[in-house]
């Protein structure tokens, strides 16, 4: 969280993680781990925690007692009366002052320095990009024979029997493309859970909820998207009649209408969430 903020990548979102002895990270462990990535961090401890309120540098990675756990986190701002800290497990909060000398113990981890030294880090997919593209082909193909059966009735009688193994092929396809995503997300959770550490169910559920996300990317937004495309353009193609020019027409009015709307519309919405979302996980 500190690398992604101090360092402004986004990368380092996939930066593996190094195994600890107890149940969380040194101050130690931190440092180094921090200083193979290129951000250097300097230890103290202050014997009355209200001191804290007198420093002007941040960031500052805070050692904190709440509710029972001892954790750390991320303070990077500091109002009239409050602090803003980014929580691993809350994401972005607002702490009163008063608040925040009653749960902080003295220890923090100061950011002294960031060298961009490490090289950009590629995400690791479990699933490669052809499995996936196979995957959004299948389930596509349903929908894909459904609308050629319908473009090829077209009030003619001697495309019946094409446009009716058509429609029977959709209704295959639909079974199969069914099949195939029960069987493809039972191989993802067999090759994904089998890295993880078997002695610890924690460690297991977390990475099992975190891969959640990851799933639902994979198994239903990708297909959906590609498969609403497709749909798309062949309904283009029905309602132009066959004509190309008409066709391609309309494909480049709608894609004109979607440029606009990205690059005038969306822009300062997407500029706003990146500058104030800060909750990394």
């Amino acid at each position: 969280m500190a690398l992604i903020h101090v360092s402004k990548r986004r990368d380092f979102i996939y930066a593996l993680e190094e195994k600890v002895e107890g149940q969380a990270p040194s101050f130690a462990e931190l440092i180094h781990y921090g200083a193979k990535f290129g951000l250097r961090l300097g230890g103290y401890k202050v014997q009355d925690p209200r001191e804290i309120l007198t420093n002007k540098d941040f960031p500052l990675l805070v050692s904190v007692y709440e509710n029972g756990f001892s954790h750390m986190l991320y303070l990077y701002k500091a109002k009239r009366k409050s602090f803003l800290v980014l929580d691993p497990k809350n994401g972005k909060r607002e702490i009163e002052k008063a608040d925040f000398i009653k749960i902080f113990d003295g220890r923090f981890l100061k950011v002294e320095e960031y060298n961009d030294i490490y090289p950009k880090i590629k995400p690791i997919h479990p699933i490669s990009a052809l499995s996936l593209s196979f995957h959004s082909l299948l389930n596509s193909l349903p929908s894909i024979s459904l609308l050629l059966s319908i473009f090829s009735m077209n009030g003619q009688k001697e495309n019946f029997i094409l446009s009716l193994l058509l429609l029977l092929s959709s209704f295959l396809f639909l079974l199969l493309s069914k099949l195939e995503t029960s069987l493809f997300i039972k191989r993802f959770d067999s090759l994904y859970l089998n890295k993880v550490d078997d002695n610890s169910l924690f460690k297991r559920r977390e990475n099992y909820m975190h891969y959640n996300k990851y799933k639902s990317m994979a198994f239903v937004i990708y297909p959906t998207l590609i498969l609403n495309i497709l749909e798309i353009l062949l309904t283009l193609f029905i309602f132009s009649f066959g004509d190309p020019y008409f066709f391609f027409s309309l494909v480049s009015s709608i894609l004109f209408s979607l440029l606009l709307y990205f690059l005038f519309v969306s822009k300062e919405d997407s500029f706003n969430e990146k500058a104030s979302s800060l909750e990394y996980s």
